[in-house]
């Protein structure tokens, strides 16, 4: 699928990161980046719209064998803990209406927090493979 064969056993699989842009081969098939040639879509971004936090990713609407889980949360410490407030399986949100997603592949994706107004308030994209 990729234009260069990476030959170091250590940057195969979902964790490798050969091409060294900090983001791994699982993040970068998810988000339309490429393993091999270091780019950002996989660069994720906050922002507040109505009161609401709101993370901002690409979506690869191709990669329906990944899961997408938005997680909010109040720390950034070791064992804190992190709720879903948005899924998507097999490339669907499943009807959740926090989600706004453009046309195209990738598609941009802004997911609402799901907590108005919240102080301390923290949000991570949890991708993953079945």
């Amino acid at each position: 699928l990729y234009a260069q064969q990476i030959t170091n056993p250590a940057d195969r699989g979902y964790t490798g990161d050969p091409d060294a842009d900090g983001y791994v081969n699982l993040l970068e098939y998810a988000t339309g980046g490429s393993p091999t040639n270091a780019d950002s879509m996989a660069r994720m971004s906050g922002t507040r719209a109505g009161g609401l936090l709101a993370l901002q990713f690409t979506r690869d609407t191709n990669a329906v064998d990944v899961t997408y889980v938005v997680e909010g949360g109040y720390a950034l410490t070791n064992g804190a803990e992190w709720v879903g407030i948005a899924t998507n399986s097999s490339g669907s949100w499943g009807g959740a209406t926090n989600v706004m997603e453009g046309l195209g592949s990738p598609a941009s994706v802004t997911a609402f927090d799901v907590v108005p107004a919240a102080t301390n308030r923290f949000l991570r994209l949890r991708v993953s493979r079945p």
